[in-house]
C-alpha cells in the first residue's frame, strides 16, 4: 500500500489534524474513524484542502481491514494539549491501533507520549516524533514512504515486537507470572 492511515475517533486530541497538516499533496492520506464533533470536523475539512484526504466515518470491519491493507504507514499523532489547548493527560491508554498495526507488519509513526513509546520502539518498530510536531512527523513519514528497504524492516521487526509484548500469549504468560510471584510471598 501507499497510504498513510491514521484510524481512530476523529477528536481533538487523537491530533488527526497534525497528520493532516503535515501531509503533502503527494500523500494518499485515509481517516477512518467516527466525527464526533463537528466543529472539529469542519476545521479538518478545511486543513485537507487541496490534499488527498480521505474521511470515511463509517468503515465497517471489512473496510478497516481493506483500509490496512491499502496502509503504506500508520500514524498515530495523539496529542496531550490540542490544537484548542484542551489538556488530555493521557492521550492513549492503550495505543490499540499502533498494535493493529505491528500485528499487520505496518510501520507506525507516532506522537512520543502517553503509553505509545511501548509500541513503537523509535527507529526499530517505527517512529516516535514529539506531540504536534508536523515537521517531524512529515519527515518520518516521508522517510517510511520513500525508501521501501527502511519500511519493510520497520515493518517486521513491528510484528515481532507486537507478538513477542502484545499477543494473547504473551499477556497470559506476564499474567500467569504474576500470579505465581503473588502466590510465592
Amino acid at each position: 500500500g501507499r497510504t498513510v492511515l491514521f484510524v481512530g475517533r476523529l477528536l481533538p486530541h487523537k491530533g488527526p489534524d497534525v497528520l493532516i497538516e503535515a501531509a503533502r499533496p503527494s500523500w494518499q492520506v485515509r481517516l477512518v474513524g467516527s466525527a464526533l464533533d463537528q466543529r472539529y470536523l469542519s476545521d479538518l475539512n478545511r486543513l485537507a484542502e487541496g490534499k488527498s484526504v480521505r474521511f470515511d466515518h463509517g468503515a465497517d470491519d471489512a473496510a478497516l481491514e481493506a483500509a490496512y491493507q491499502s496502509a503504506a504507514v500508520v500514524v498515530v499523532p495523539s496529542l496531550p494539549r490540542d490544537r484548542y489547548g484542551a489538556v488530555t493527560p493521557v492521550a492513549e491508554l492503550l495505543g490499540l491501533v499502533a498494535i493493529e498495526a505491528g500485528a499487520r507488519g505496518i510501520p507506525v509513526v507516532a506522537s512520543n507520549t502517553a503509553s505509545l513509546p511501548e509500541i513503537v520502539v523509535d527507529g526499530v518498530t517505527g517512529f516516535l516524533v514529539p506531540p504536534g510536531d508536523v515537521g517531524a512527523l512529515r519527515e518520518r513519514v516521508d522517510a517510511v514512504l520513500s525508501d521501501e528497504p527502511l519500511r519493510r524492516r520497520l515493518g517486521e521487526a513491528a510484528r515481532r515486537h507486537v507478538t513477542e509484548r502484545f499477543s494473547w500469549r504473551a499477556a497470559a504468560a506476564v499474567a500467569i507470572d504474576t500470579y505465581r510471584r503473588i502466590c510465592s510471598q
